[in-house]
């Protein structure tokens, strides 16, 4: 009964179609997770980084204070190359460990996981103002994707030092307008009764020593005052015996720690024409 009927062949066109799409759409698909991966990976560095700068940042106190304790710099031409060495490339890399989540970066694509990311190319406090901190490290692609296997990448942060100096005079200019006005910038402290034509000028500095809890009973300050205990760092009970502490030559207080905010000066950069009735300052303002 079945033997007259006939069999109909169809082309298998719709198999050899997926046969060629379906890779191309997995590999678009596989380029597109490696480059949000890379994306997450660049953000996160981005953070850790950010962190370090802002760590980093307060570091420019304790520099600025201890190069400026020596008044004439002239007669050791290495201080600030000894004082800018205790924040060295390796001391950038300690404070990304301390930021950085270590146990998600070493599960990430970076080479080596987090010691894969140096600060070779950091730089810190080069001008006596900023901070650089730049991040280096390769991704390693598990799949060769057009030739690529490991993408360098380096990413900055840029950033000004804590040491008490405005960038933004009292009407809200930048001080990198400078350049462009005859109106040319001094500096300033809010109780001073001169300006300064240089930033750097020893009478702006606070000249800090460390002495033995013993020292301060007869320490006096260039006044001939006696040294209380600094509310800030000292509020509590404290006691002088076997311990040190930080004075300097310009003010009343004894401090506990280098970091203090009452170790430090304020000083604002203003234009000429605005600093009232101060003088130059005889040091610098000739």
């Amino acid at each position: 009964m079945f033997q007259g009927r006939k069999e109909k062949r169809y082309q298998a066109s719709l198999t050899v179609e997926t046969a060629l799409v379906l890779p191309l759409f997995i590999f678009t698909v596989l380029i597109l997770v490696y480059f949000i991966n890379m994306v997450v990976i660049q953000e996160k560095i981005n953070c850790y980084i950010g962190a370090v700068a802002r760590e980093a940042s307060q570091y420019a106190h304790v520099y600025d204070a201890m190069v400026s304790g020596n008044e004439d710099e002239s007669k050791n031409p290495k201080a600030k190359k000894i004082v800018k060495g205790l924040i060295s490339k390796e001391s950038y890399h300690l404070l990304f460990e301390s930021c950085a989540d270590t146990e998600y970066l070493n599960k990430t694509w970076i080479k080596n996981g987090s010691n894969g990311v140096n600060f070779v190319l950091s730089k810190f406090m080069e001008d006596d103002e900023t901070i650089d901190v730049v991040a280096s490290y390769s991704i390693h692609i598990p799949y060769r994707v057009f030739g690529l296997n490991d993408i360098r990448c380096i990413q900055r942060v840029h950033t000004r030092g804590f040491v008490g100096l405005s960038g933004v005079d009292e009407t809200g200019g930048s001080k990198e307008e400078e350049k462009k006005d005859d109106d040319y910038y001094v500096y300033i402290t809010p109780t001073g009764t001169v300006y300064h034509k240089s930033k750097n000028c020893t009478h702006l500095k606070l000249n800090i020593r460390k002495i033995t809890g013993e020292e301060i009973k007869g320490a006096r300050n260039q006044g001939g005052a006696k040294y209380y205990p600094c509310e800030k760092c000292l509020s509590g009970v404290h006691s002088l015996e076997g311990g040190y502490f930080y004075i300097a030559k310009q003010g009343n207080k004894y401090h506990s720690s280098l970091t203090c905010p009452g170790l430090k000066r304020t000083i604002k950069a203003v234009k000429i024409s605005q600093v009232g009735n101060r003088g130059p300052c005889s040091k610098c303002g000739k």
